[in-house]
């Protein structure tokens, strides 16, 4: 269990917590049961392969879902955020079955969201469903995808039946994000999971998808995780010494000094204008 007594927020690695340790805003690290274990043969790619990859997958991404769970929940945006989950494709890896599941550990800010995150981690969500929806848009392209009026969005995209009635009036924009192994060399090639953050439509703070679009960012950066593929931040670090050396002058120096620790914020800045425009 990880605390947080600054923010008053709770993270805990099971379900079923005292209804006593749960508080008005506070955010719970909640598990399902254990993903299976078994892996079909019944795909185009060979068996030795599909094993390797999906070793690496679980020994070098798998694990970093719990660190980054964990990093946001401890940020004061955590009780802005009704539901987190990352969604993987292990079905198809493990039992060739079509559709994307949710991790079995996400971050939910009520015990009324555990059967909505129950149905997303064992039923999963039909690929042939998510390919005109959000979801489907960030695997295909790696963009980072806000849904505005996530409640009108039709059944055939998402399965937004599984969420409480009776929470859908406070369920503000939903973002999507893909994550990528960071190294360039990386055995997990392309994006690996999507995180799906459910905000709250009350909650007051300002540029709240922006912000948390750059949580998200800086956490997926501190574990070995991007937002962007390695190619991309390989080509934007170039061109950033690129720039630098182009305008190496005596009154330039002072102000490019700081540039290794600015790369990140302006990547996300970018990033951050293009959602707002």
């Amino acid at each position: 269990m990880v605390t947080n007594d600054q923010n008053s927020l709770v993270v805990e690695c099971c379900l079923g917590v005292d209804d006593r340790k749960q508080q008005k805003q506070q955010s719970s690290l909640h598990a399902a049961h254990d993903p299976p274990t078994t892996i079909s043969t019944s795909t185009s790619t060979s068996v030795s392969e599909l094993k390797g990859f999906l070793a690496s997958w679980k020994a070098r991404v798998q694990p970093k879902f719990v660190p980054l769970l964990s990093a946001l929940s401890a940020t004061p945006l955590a009780s802005t955020i009704l539901s987190c989950q990352i969604f993987s494709y292990l079905p198809v890896l493990e039992r060739n079955v079509q559709a994307l599941q949710a991790e079995d550990l996400c971050l939910l800010a009520s015990r009324g969201l555990e059967q909505f995150h129950r149905r997303c981690h064992h039923e999963g969500i039909a690929l042939g469903a998510i390919g005109g929806g959000p979801m489907g848009k960030v695997w295909q392209d790696g963009d980072v995808v806000i849904v505005q009026h996530p409640a009108n969005l039709p059944m055939a995209v998402y399965p937004m039946d599984r969420f409480p009635r009776e929470g859908l009036d406070g369920l503000g924009e939903v973002v999507y994000l893909p994550v990528y192994d960071g190294p360039s060399n990386s055995p997990c090639p392309g994006i690996v999971a999507v995180v799906e953050v459910m905000l709250d439509r009350y909650a007051r703070t300002d540029m709240l998808v922006a912000k948390v679009i750059t949580a998200l960012a800086d956490a997926m950066h501190d574990l070995g995780l991007s937002l962007y593929p390695p190619s991309k931040v390989q080509e934007e670090e170039s061109q950033l010494q690129e720039r630098a050396a182009a305008g190496m002058t005596a009154a330039a120096t002072a102000a490019t000094t700081n540039f290794s620790s600015m790369g990140r914020s302006r990547s996300h800045a970018r990033l951050i204008d293009d959602v707002q425009i």
